[in-house]
């Protein structure tokens, strides 16, 4: 009688790929068991490479399990991570008028990382009209956002000439 069976894992051990988010650990790596139906409990070998950074990446790990008669079975667990989310941006306080010197506060949160302001733009500079203040963050893995919120703009500040201060209509 010539063996011609290869192995078989247990406990539905065999390939399988798992998405990662930013942030998770790579899972623990499971003991594979393989069985032979002539030689009962075989030799498992594995192999690993592969890493992550913040923006992503890949981990393979490789196992084989082989009879003594050369018959062997492979699996494959694969996890990978790539960041394409972006940034989310928050505007402070979106219902306070603003001083027409000034743009709003915000915060800027990537789950994956840091992200920095690439670019804040407003419209209509001052005298008590609604503005657009349109703002762009990137994250480190290159992920783009950009949000645009509308205030309210007030000129609370007296005019003056140079040399002369402060003008006061009502002396």
């Amino acid at each position: 009688v010539q063996d011609t069976t290869p192995p078989t894992w247990k406990d539905d051990f065999g390939d399988k790929t798992t998405e990662l988010s930013c942030g998770d650990d790579l899972p623990q790596l499971p003991t594979p068991v393989a069985d032979d139906n002539c030689d009962g409990a075989v030799d498992v070998e594995g192999s690993s490479f592969g890493d992550f950074d913040s923006c992503g990446g890949v981990v393979f790990h490789r196992f084989s399990a082989c009879d003594t008669t050369g018959n062997c079975v492979d699996a494959e667990h694969v996890y990978r991570m790539n960041d394409t989310t972006p940034p989310q941006i928050t505007f402070i306080d979106t219902t306070v008028p603003l001083d027409c010197s000034t743009l709003p506060s915000i915060t800027v949160v990537d789950d994956c990382g840091d992200a920095t302001v690439q670019s804040a733009t407003r419209t209509n500079y001052c005298a008590d009209q609604t503005t657009m203040v349109t703002v762009t963050v990137t994250d480190d893995c290159g992920n783009a956002h950009t949000e645009t919120q509308v205030y309210d703009y007030s000129d609370s500040t007296a005019p003056s000439i140079l040399g002369l201060g402060s003008l006061n209509p009502n002396p």
